[in-house]
């Protein structure tokens, strides 16, 4: 990931300038932070992808009962995390981005027969470009 990024943000074809382009993550490269769990190395407050995404599952089973109990018609319900704070082990993941926000979204389909349909995404951004002069912020990764 990281060798993808330089190259993406170094231009080593001279055409253009890669700087002011956003980089976004090939679909392995999504799926890697998926998997690489944080090992405390930037606190106690970022978190550890794969675990909120382990979470995610069991939390959106049990809040959807309750939702369709209560609204007897629906067939679909959705959860949302809100942008948090990520970080993972892997070196690569580490010198690409160091921490990273995610968001996850979690979706249970109640089928007509009763059985689950359990669906996740997530997806990840981050701030890679500040400028002192302005202090204003790029999302260059996404």
């Amino acid at each position: 990931m990281s060798a993808n990024i330089l190259d993406h943000y170094l231009d080593p074809t001279g055409e253009g300038e890669a700087v002011g382009d956003t980089y976004n993550l090939t679909e392995d490269e999504v799926d890697g932070l998926g998997r690489d769990a944080y090992d405390g190395g930037y606190g106690p407050d970022v978190r550890s992808l794969p675990d909120d995404l382990a979470s995610a599952k069991a939390e959106a089973l049990k809040d959807s009962e309750i939702y369709f109990r209560t609204h007897p018609h629906a067939s679909t319900y959705e959860a949302d995390s809100g942008w948090k704070v990520y970080a993972g082990s892997q070196p690569d993941h580490i010198y690409a981005l160091g921490r990273y926000s995610s968001n996850l979204r979690t979706v249970v389909e109640r089928q007509p027969d009763g059985s689950r349909v359990f669906r996740k995404q997530f997806w990840v951004y981050d701030w890679t470009d500040r400028d002192p002069q302005s202090d204003t912020r790029r999302s260059l990764i996404s």
